[in-house]
């Protein structure tokens, strides 16, 4: 009878040691076939990336220095606390993978492009363009 690896093993118990790491075997038919450690961080670290990343955004009105803050963070969880191989990660991993995708790529185009016509906009004066153009309508329809 063929069953799939998962409901074929015992019930293991994870086993923490020092410094987060928790050493795992699977069992299968009362044998080790696999060992194996990962690093166990406590899971409510997993909100502090999104909360910072939208306080920043909120603070500092800079959306990209809000969500690369939040992805720096989130790394430097993955990385074992440390600072340097975070950034490195960032660099490497999370933000060449991103841009290598093309749909990632177009999406991240598509905001920066956007952002940057709000920003013309605005320098120029169209802004106010705007308000001033609602602002009557809004006085006369009262």
């Amino acid at each position: 009878m063929a069953c799939c690896l998962y409901s074929c093993a015992a019930r293991v118990p994870a086993i923490e040691t020092r410094g987060g790491r928790v050493e795992l075997e699977l069992v299968r038919q009362g044998r080790i076939i696999a060992t194996g450690s990962t690093r166990a961080i406590p899971g409510w670290l997993s909100i502090l990336p999104p909360i910072l990343a939208i306080a920043l955004a909120i603070a500092f009105r800079q959306v990209i220095l809000a969500l690369g803050s939040g992805i720096y963070l989130g790394s430097f969880f993955i990385e074992g606390f440390h600072p340097i191989s975070a950034l490195l990660r960032v660099a490497d991993k999370y933000l060449v993978n991103s841009l290598s995708n093309p749909d990632s790529a177009s999406i991240v185009l598509f905001s920066l492009m956007v952002g940057g016509m709000v920003a013309v906009t605005n320098r120029s004066g169209g802004t106010q363009g705007i308000v001033d153009i609602v602002s009557r309508r809004a006085q006369s329809i009262s």
